[in-house]
């Protein structure tokens, strides 16, 4: 039987594979110039394709990052799952996540995430970047844990990190004045088991995708620049030239004559953080209905939205 020198286990036994050099959307090269289309996205693996630019971009920004600094004076990368008020509703591509986790526990850096915003639910899974099949080592969360009914937020950590901690000392200082309160953790208890109880997580799921599907359409109109998000976070954003995305000038207060025409009109949304563009100047909205929201409030929401924003675009057009 014919032996290989680079002992690895290979499908069918050749004499000679040929050796990747790179891939570029749906094609792999060989290192002799050879182009393959890569039907089987390497074993049903690659969803967005191969040399994607803005991948390459963060892995190389992250590792020139800990290049420069140096990873024993970096303790954490910290990142929103996807994004809330700063750019409501973006959301990384499905390898963005994989590839920080990989370079963090390369160079022994703790991955925290902040799920204040995204978890308990919000985006259709019961933690946000649970879309990326990521563990974190940290996550942040709040507002979900106790649906807005009490103040309470906590602080989840991986098995590793606990143990890490009580393996130094049996004392680990740490609380708040009203840490471990009864009354906010029997609050938030109640509230997790009527999630579970109603499966709110997975009508979460349903009528997000319905309002994504059901706002899309929105994208033709004028001053829309782009609709994204996860389950029942979803964030529209507006621009004063499609065609270059530029941003409307703040003194046109767009943001501002959306939120409060939807509200005259009876539905609640939440104006973006200013900025969202260049730390100034960027319009944008969030929409993030409760979890038991159904399909005919669904279509309510979105035909006020889309009254609303007409309107607003033969104002800002005259």
């Amino acid at each position: 039987m014919p032996r290989h020198k680079d002992h690895i286990f290979h499908r069918t036994l050749k004499k000679e594979w040929p050796k990747i050099s790179h891939g570029e959307g749906i094609y792999l090269f060989d290192t002799e110039g050879k182009r393959y289309l890569d039907a089987c996205a390497g074993v049903h693996v690659v969803s967005i394709g191969h040399g994607v630019k803005e991948i390459a971009e963060v892995m190389e920004e992250l590792e020139r990052v800990i290049k420069q600094e140096g990873s024993e004076s970096i303790s954490a990368f910290i990142a929103e799952p996807i994004l809330g008020t700063s750019a409501a509703g973006v959301t990384p591509p499905q390898d963005y996540y994989p590839l920080i986790r990989e370079i963090c526990d390369r160079h022994n850096i703790l991955m925290i995430v902040d799920e204040v915003v995204t978890g308990f639910g919000r985006t259709g899974r019961n933690f946000g970047i649970e879309h990326w099949d990521v563990v974190p080592d940290i996550m942040a969360t709040g507002k979900g844990l106790s649906s807005g009914y009490t103040p309470i937020a906590a602080t989840v950590v991986h098995e590793k990190i606990y143990n890490a901690i009580y393996r130094e000392s049996i004392s680990f200082v740490h609380g708040h004045t009203y840490g471990g309160n009864a009354l906010s953790c029997a609050t938030a208890l109640a509230v997790q088991n009527h999630i579970q109880t109603h499966d709110l997580v997975s009508n979460c799921a349903r009528m997000g995708d319905l309002m994504l599907e059901k706002l899309m359409p929105l994208q033709d109109l004028p001053i829309v620049g782009g609709i994204r998000g996860k389950g029942l976070l979803t964030g529209i954003e507006f621009v004063a030239d499609k065609s270059t995305r530029a941003p409307f000038d703040l003194s046109k207060g767009v943001t501002s004559r959306i939120v409060d025409l939807a509200l005259e009109k009876g539905v609640l949304v939440m104006p973006g953080a200013p900025g969202l563009v260049d730390g100034v100047e960027g319009d944008h909205i969030a929409i993030s209905p409760p979890f038991t929201i159904t399909e005919s409030e669904v279509q309510h929401v979105v035909d006020v939205i889309q009254e609303t924003i007409e309107e607003v675009s033969a104002q800002l057009c005259k």
